[in-house]
């Protein structure tokens, strides 16, 4: 229990809306609604995303309802009534600030106690991280290889006995953690004075992601601090056990240069299947062939505006027709679709189009690719490959011709389980490591691999993890298709980008 310790005070907003953010309504023990004091003024606030809908909150003290405040800060008073509007009876996201909730003294409490190092406590409300603020981290930018940088953290002065900063290396695929050294002191900041502490690392020479968090002692007393729930960055939060909800530090090639076309681009992000059915012959139906274990086939969506069906609660007997439709729902957006909205896109000052993965996938997201040869059919034309691939060429020239520009979101480090590479379910000709760990095919990577498909993957090493195996001498009429999918983009440089071919994810 945070508030365990005496005179300690932790306000927290408490009502109807703390269910849709995470934990039980009415429960002030659910620290989701936990105020902070952050800049040390004596007033506390927090932030919320939540949806449209008529709630109601208090604030209550110290994870109980001895103390609490309602309408107009009145000890014990009714609850404030809170608002959120939406549009047309439909749940829209809203930005809701809840400020300037006084923490006041009652006359109940003492000045309490000062922090002691080596008391087995660490308070919770000293520790901070911004990783937005030049304070907490030198530079604060994406760095080159080798480069140097700084992390700064803070405790009230005088609390607690060692910091440390553990940094997880996603190139090296191991941690490292550094040993904080106590590097300055402010004596007159909030009540008790902050101290700072600070370590420097070398970023290393791979091109690479650092994943940042900290760890505090003091005594027998252990707390994490990461980044909050919402994980944008910026202010974090004390845990009693790490969630592993790491701050990010980008490491890039030295001599990369942003193309002009990308450094002002303004970029709309497009989601296939939900952006238009442009052609409902191409639709895919209720008898196409999907994962066994989310249900076997696909699930057309219509009429074009119903709202997504949840596939939760995944239980058969609670929600009978959407259960464990996570990825199979459907609703018919293509490629005809989308040229037949360019000039709307244009209109509203799009000058570049991000296109959600349209490789041959069963899923709706197509981010489990069987094939990066072909375009999905339900994109373009059925039963035709090289008219869906006319239609494609149609959407990037002219998308040329509006100077607009295509990027395909390309992901070939993996597969999925149903491609011929592991052919999990014996639904291609071709022997997949599923069937045969010695297949001629190497393997990709599955979410969920079973014991043969988990070993298939760990031969797999990085010199070859593309998609398929390079040697020649063991499936010679697969490699060159293999360096194929590596120079499409840049031999046909109008699909990817318009004028300069690039694949991004």
């Amino acid at each position: 229990m945070v508030a365990s310790r005496p005179n300690y005070r932790i306000p927290v907003i408490v009502g109807s809306l703390m269910g849709v953010l995470g934990g039980q309504d009415w429960a002030p023990d659910n620290l989701v609604g936990w105020l902070k004091d952050r800049d040390s003024d004596g007033w506390f606030e927090t932030s919320f995303d939540i949806p449209a809908g008529s709630y109601e909150y208090k604030v209550a003290l110290n994870e109980s309802w001895d103390e609490n405040y309602g309408a107009g800060g009145v000890p014990g008073g009714p609850n404030i009534g809170l608002v959120v509007p939406g549009a047309e009876g439909h749940a829209h996201g809203r930005h809701l600030w809840l400020k300037r909730h006084h923490a006041p003294d009652s006359g109940q409490h003492q000045q309490p106690a000062a922090p002691q190092v080596g008391d087995d406590n660490i308070w919770w409300d000293g520790l901070g991280h911004d990783s937005r603020s030049g304070l907490s981290a030198t530079p604060l930018k994406a760095v080159t290889k080798n480069s140097n940088v700084t992390l700064r953290f803070r405790t009230y002065a005088n609390d607690v006995q060692r910091v440390k900063a553990r940094v997880w290396d996603s190139a090296q695929q191991g941690q490292t953690v550094y040993n904080m050294t106590k590097v300055a002191t402010d004596p007159d900041a909030n009540l008790f004075g902050y101290e700072y502490w600070e370590t420097t690392l070398n970023v290393g020479a791979n091109l690479s992601i650092l994943y940042y968090r900290f760890i505090i002692e003091d005594g027998t007393a252990v707390v994490y601090y990461e980044d909050d729930a919402a994980r944008d960055g910026g202010w974090g939060q004390p845990y009693n056990s790490s969630p592993d909800v790491s701050w990010n530090i980008y490491v890039y090639e030295p001599g990369f240069d942003t193309p002009a076309w990308a450094r002002n681009a303004i970029i709309y992000q497009v989601f296939p299947d939900r952006f238009r059915n442009g052609d409902a012959s191409n639709d895919p139906t209720a008898v196409d062939w999907f994962y066994p274990q989310e249900r076997g086939h696909r699930f057309p969506i219509t009429p074009w505006n119903t709202i997504v069906p949840d596939p939760e609660p995944n239980d058969p007997t609670a929600n009978p027709d959407w259960y464990g439709t996570y990825s199979s729902t459907s609703y018919g957006g293509d490629l005809q679709g989308l040229i037949s909205k360019l000039g709307y896109l244009q209109n509203l000052g799009v000058t570049t189009v991000y296109l959600n993965p349209i490789f041959d996938s069963p899923s709706n997201h197509k981010y489990d690719g069987r094939s990066y040869l072909r375009i999905d059919p339900t994109m373009g034309v059925l039963g035709d490959d090289t008219a869906t691939l006319a239609l494609f060429e149609q959407l990037t020239t002219q998308a040329h011709n509006r100077d607009m520009y295509i990027v395909l979101d390309g992901v070939p480090n993996h597969v999925s389980s149903d491609s011929p590479f592991f052919d999990r379910f014996g639904r291609h000709p071709e022997v997949g490591a599923c069937e045969d760990l010695n297949s001629p095919i190497a393997p990709g990577s599955s979410s969920s691999p079973p014991t043969r498909l988990a070993a298939a993957f760990a031969r797999v090493t990085p010199t070859h993890r593309l998609v398929w195996r390079a040697d020649p001498a063991a499936d010679q009429h697969r490699t060159p298709r293999c360096v194929e999918l590596l120079v499409w983009p840049q031999r046909r440089r109008h699909l990817l980008a318009g004028r300069r071919g690039r694949l991004a994810h």
